[in-house]
């Protein structure tokens, strides 16, 4: 009996290292899904020292930003298994840049602050839909 057991061992193992990567896998295919349904068709509202803007994310993959002094830009955005990353598009003169929000555990109509060292303090808030600045 005891020499079964060692013999199973390795196909026990297995069998749990195979299982744990596999929930892994599920659990990060399914917070990317949860992202991209979050941002899909809604907005991202950003408060900084220079005032409001709004930022929505169309389905198809690009975004159009909208500040309350009137300049806009879009981009093209996606998402990755933790954060909704996004690019500003065309950038003349200079390489595009992509900048990542983590957005595991947000939820709309939540909104939450952080610091940035150029814009100061950002106030965000999700957004259902296509809402006016």
């Amino acid at each position: 009996m005891h020499s079964t057991l060692k013999a199973r061992k390795p196909i026990l193992l297995f069998a749990f290292v195979s299982m744990v990567l596999g929930m892994n896998a599920c659990a990060l295919e399914s917070s990317a899904e949860n992202i991209q349904t979050l941002i899909s068709g809604n907005a991202l509202k950003v408060v900084n020292r220079f005032g409001a803007s709004i930022i929505y994310f169309d389905p198809n993959g690009s975004f159009e930003h909208l500040a309350e002094r009137g300049q806009t830009s879009s981009g093209k955005w996606r998402v990755t298994t933790d954060s909704m990353c996004a690019t500003v598009l065309p950038q003349p003169n200079n390489p595009a840049k992509e900048f990542c929000l983590n957005m595991i555990n947000r939820k709309l109509g939540e909104s939450w602050t952080e610091h940035d060292v150029r814009n100061g303090e950002l106030k965000r808030t999700l957004l259902q839909g296509h809402p006016a600045l």
